[in-house]
């Protein structure tokens, strides 16, 4: 069984089919700010931006809106001004020989002030931050020149009943369905919970989701609602090198025992025992 769009009020995602018959639903979701979805949602629509007038292929920040930002009209003028005036401003930067030292786009410039490019550095720096950008690195690999706009977002601290207050969110917006499982035979009901970075509602969530190897804290319980588990994962993508292989974070479960930590261990990859 698998909820396909039609029906996605009535069924769950998907179902764990076990050898002995046993059967597991599953219903995934989402913590995501509408506001922050629609802004990168434009940022792929303007990736990548052509720059053949460049040295190098520029990755570039953009401080994403805030997370209950309801304006995608100014978000989207917003992200089609800096397409359309950043490449003089990285023009220059290029010329001044200033590429590598544009960085992240504060007001602290690592640069002596009696160097004769400090004050050009830093009016390019105030050009950019007028443009929203966050930070800006050429990169070193040889390819067409362009840039590439990625979601900044703003600063924020671990927290992590910040996760235990993303599942309480979604707990009850997504109970019936679980429940409508169990009742047509399903043995056990979870719910898959993601943390996108930059788009999510929590940003402190996110982080602490991704840094918590080796804290002790854990976040506080919540209810489950007679769900069985709760899973919680930053969004992000396997990872295939000689040193990683696999999804790569930490992922959390929440079942009637409490909060449990989930974190790969790499030694039978990299062959040691």
């Amino acid at each position: 069984m698998r909820d396909v769009g039609s029906a996605g009020d009535a069924l769950h995602d998907l179902d764990v089919m076990f050898g002995d018959g046993a059967r597991i639903a599953v219903e995934v979701t989402t913590h995501t700010s509408e506001g922050r979805a629609a802004f990168h949602a434009k940022l792929r629509s303007v990736n990548p931006v052509p720059a053949g007038s460049l040295r190098h292929h520029w990755t570039v920040g953009l401080v994403a809106p805030p997370e209950d930002a309801a304006d995608d009209a100014a978000m989207h003028r917003m992200v089609d001004k800096a397409r359309m005036e950043i490449v003089p401003i990285l023009e220059q930067v290029e010329h001044e020989g200033l590429a590598h030292h544009v960085g992240f786009v504060g007001g602290v410039i690592e640069m002596p002030p009696e160097d004769p490019r400090f004050q050009t550095l830093r009016t390019l720096g105030s050009s950019l931050r007028a443009l929203g950008v966050s930070y800006a690195y050429p990169e070193g690999w040889p390819q067409e020149a362009r840039i590439w706009f990625t979601p900044s977002w703003p600063g924020t601290t671990e927290a992590p009943d910040e996760i235990a207050d993303a599942v309480d969110v979604h707990i009850p917006l997504n109970l019936s369905k679980l429940q409508r499982a169990r009742e047509d035979g399903a043995q056990e009901a979870h719910l898959f919970l993601w943390l996108p970075g930059g788009v999510g509602r929590s940003d402190a969530a996110e982080l602490s989701s991704r840094s918590s190897w080796a804290s002790p804290e854990m976040p506080r319980e919540t209810d489950l609602r007679g769900l069985d588990s709760v899973w919680v994962a930053p969004d992000g993508f396997p990872v295939h090198s000689l040193e990683i292989h696999g999804y790569s974070w930490p992922i959390w479960q929440l079942n009637p025992a409490g909060w449990h930590r989930w974190v790969r261990s790499w030694a039978p990859v990299l062959g040691h025992p």
